[in-house]
């Protein structure tokens, strides 16, 4: 997975981190990382000791300024796909003079001085933490897919979920988040703050899944409302899908729920959708791309199409939506189209009886119950 050297440089550990050369190529994704601190010849190099994504630190107390081997040095990197060049201040830093910057600035190739002293050993490690957290990213991914695809018995479930989450408490529930981050930093802030965590646990992808744990309900409850308003800190929009809440060996339970509400979410432009069992656009959701799902939608159109002017349509199909998404509420549904309360029940009427409804009150609501939702999934 690796982490870009843009990214990197948002550690708190490389702050003061001068950017000497090659700013454009902060893209570079960061793989691995190794110290070369020994004289330079181009056969140790050749022996296979780099690999694509390397990123080196160096004293460069083995070059001479001005010096061809420098030069060579840095080309070998870049042609080899080197992430970059990590130069500790007490180096010899007069070798990255303007033709070295020169260089790599036009091969895009990132040299960056670190702005404080600080070990190779603390800078191994923080990076090679990163490069673990993906690798671990990667690996939970899977086996949550694991424990959705349900093939699992209760017990496999169990252990499968204590290597996912030795910490896990008693209870259980998922956040399913897709949305857009203010900014990169931001969203590696949030993974920085949530991968560190014992009792819970996040995956990072197309979606964001937060598996989260308490050791009673209500707690649970206070904890996913405390990290759904966190993501302010890092979206600038989101959707957000919500399990219930279960016993932790239910898991599986709650990564379904949590995508279906999600999808819903997205589905009806809200910000976060809890998942309601009894909410007939579960179903609509799994259907709504069928031809009978279109079929119904069009009819309904059509049969009303029939009794407006062309003109009227709009009005009378967006009233009716409005009437829904208001729970049958006239006075509420005036005031959003800004309309009086008898054109309401007039158009509704109207519609009513284009359907051949006027005698099946219950048939009426669900139909137009089910037409708002689709038109909202059709995109119609």
């Amino acid at each position: 997975m690796g982490i870009s050297v843009y990214e990197l440089l948002t550690d708190e550990l490389f702050s003061g981190t001068e950017v000497a050369a090659g700013r454009e190529g902060l893209f570079r994704v960061i793989q691995s990382v190794s110290v070369f601190d020994c004289p330079y010849h181009e056969d140790i190099l050749n022996s296979g000791i780099i690999s694509e994504g390397d990123i080196f630190l160096s004293c460069l107390e083995q070059f001479q300024p001005g010096s061809e081997s420098l030069v060579d040095f840095l080309n070998f990197l870049d042609r080899h796909g080197c992430a970059g060049l990590i130069v500790i201040p007490t180096g010899n830093l007069a070798v990255i003079d303007d033709w070295i910057k020169g260089l790599c600035d036009e091969k895009k190739f990132p040299v960056l001085l670190l702005g404080r002293s600080v070990p190779y050993s603390a800078v191994m490690k923080r990076i090679n933490r990163y490069l673990a957290m993906g690798t671990a990213n990667t690996t939970n991914s899977l086996k949550l897919e694991q424990l959705k695809l349900g093939h699992l018995t209760q017990k496999e479930q169990v252990t499968l979920l204590r290597e996912l989450l030795p910490g896990i408490s008693d209870y259980v529930r998922t956040m399913y988040v897709q949305g857009s981050f203010h900014s990169k930093i931001a969203a590696l802030d949030m993974q920085r703050k949530y991968l560190s965590l014992k009792a819970d646990l996040l995956v990072v992808g197309k979606q964001f899944v937060f598996l989260l744990s308490a050791p009673r309900e209500k707690e649970l409850k206070n904890k996913s409302d405390a990290v759904c308003a966190d993501l302010k800190n890092y979206f600038s929009s989101f959707h957000v899908g919500f399990s219930r809440i279960y016993p932790a060996e239910e898991v599986a339970r709650t990564l379904t729920e949590g995508e279906k509400a999600l999808q819903t979410a997205v589905a009806m432009h809200i910000s976060q959708q809890t998942y309601e069992p009894m909410r007939s656009l579960h179903l609509l959701l799994a259907l709504h791309n069928s031809q009978e799902a279109q079929d119904f939608y069009h009819a309904y159109v059509a049969a009303i199409a029939d009794h407006v002017s062309k003109e009227g349509l709009p009005e009378m199909l967006r009233t009716v939506e409005a009437f829904v998404a208001n729970a049958g509420d006239y006075g509420e549904t005036a005031r959003q189209i800004g309309q009086h309360v008898n054109t309401v029940r007039y158009r509704l009427n109207r519609v009513k009886n284009a359907l051949g409804m006027e005698e099946d009150q219950v048939r009426f609501y669900e139909t137009i119950a089910l037409a708002a939702q689709l038109h909202t999934l059709l995109q119609e």
